[in-house]
């Protein structure tokens, strides 16, 4: 960093290190004096003197011997607030009741509410709309909106947004090659990983995922399953994983019809909730058992699974901890090129069976 180059200089890296610590450069600790004075070229006496104003200013704990100062993460967020502007929060239309989603963004709105901000919320259905960046443009047309919050947006979706110059916050999805955009959220290739393992170590070798055409991320599912799943060739992968365009109940029905006849799959991957009540349904209609005849794992599993029955095993995810994400990265002036990794646990439920011999 350029040598601060002002008369009261003690003043002005006063002001740096404040400015850098509602930024969330650092999260809990500040590096001590020699480190800091390197970072912004000066004397470690200057820098000395500087963090005592920093430290009358609330941000920082008293100094003690030998340990680094603590930074007062709550007086920053409340220095940080203010009126917050128009927060957008966007969502797919089909995943309304897919996910723990609804519980997610009226948290996010009221964050941003307490801050004095205001929230609009649009509903899309990703499937459907093929060409995102008129959508976009109209939603922000007449509008002053300072940040957005998305929903698992594929990355057409994501693009249109970063198009229009305003800072994102994707709530899983794919961020791909954007400037404006930080995402919080598992890697689905990892998921898989897990996935995989579990269903393979209980004799699983035929798994049915299908694949949303407008969602990304076809070919690392491919790969995925090539390698976790014992003997089958990439070819055989991309069968088991069919690209479809699956809008309405009847689509559904017709799917796992033809699906379920034709690759005879012992387990099914769902994505959510929607289509476990999906494939639940078909299979009640036709007499095949969960998971005596069929097993099955739900991804992105939510409060739903507890209802049905057998429990179906799924991913579970600390949605929580998302929304203390979305906060740091508000709090910290909407940084770019973030990406915040959230865990998740392996439920396994009673809907997967061990394969016999």
């Amino acid at each position: 960093m350029a040598r601060i180059k002002h008369k009261s200089l003690r003043q002005e890296l006063a002001d740096a290190i404040i400015s850098d610590l509602r930024k969330g450069t650092w999260q809990s600790k500040l590096p001590g004096i020699r480190l800091l004075a390197e970072r912004y070229g000066v004397s470690k006496r200057t820098c000395s003197e500087a963090l005592k104003f920093v430290e009358r200013e609330g941000y920082l704990d008293p100094a003690s011997a030998r340990s680094k100062r603590g930074i007062r993460l709550d007086h920053i967020e409340t220095t940080n607030q203010g009126d917050s502007g128009q927060l957008l929060v966007i969502s797919d239309l089909r995943e309304k009741c897919s996910n723990n989603h609804d519980k997610v963004l009226t948290q996010a709105g009221r964050f941003w509410t307490e801050r004095g901000g205001t929230v609009r919320h649009v509903e899309v259905d990703y499937t459907r709309s093929r060409s995102p960046s008129k959508l976009v443009k109209d939603w922000f047309e007449g509008e002053t909106v300072d940040c957005a919050y998305m929903i698992a947006g594929p990355s057409k979706w994501v693009r249109a947004i970063d198009q229009v110059g305003v800072p994102v916050f994707l709530h899983g999805g794919n961020k791909t090659d954007t400037k404006n955009c930080s995402l919080a959220g598992y890697g689905l290739a990892g998921a898989l990983e897990r996935i995989l393992a579990f269903v393979t170590s209980l004799g699983h070798r035929r798994v049915l995922l299908c694949w949303q055409r407008a969602y990304d991320g076809h070919k690392m599912c491919v790969d995925a399953f090539a390698k976790g799943i014992p003997g089958i060739t990439k070819e055989q992968a991309e069968a088991m994983i069919p690209v479809v365009d699956l809008l309405c109940a009847d689509d559904y029905t017709r799917f796992w019809s033809s699906a379920l006849a034709s690759l005879q799959p012992t387990c099914v991957l769902l994505h959510n909730s929607l289509e476990a009540i999906s494939l639940v349904s078909f299979c009640a209609g036709k007499g095949i058992r969960i998971p005596k005849d069929l097993s099955a794992f739900v991804i992105d599993g939510s409060e739903l699974m507890e209802w049905f029955t057998p429990q179906l095993a799924h991913l579970d995810f600390d949605n929580d901890s998302e929304i203390k994400l979305f906060k740091r990265w508000v709090n910290s002036g909407f940084p770019a090129g973030i990406r915040y990794d959230t865990g998740f646990k392996l439920v396994q439920g009673a809907s997967v069976a061990e394969i016999e011999g």
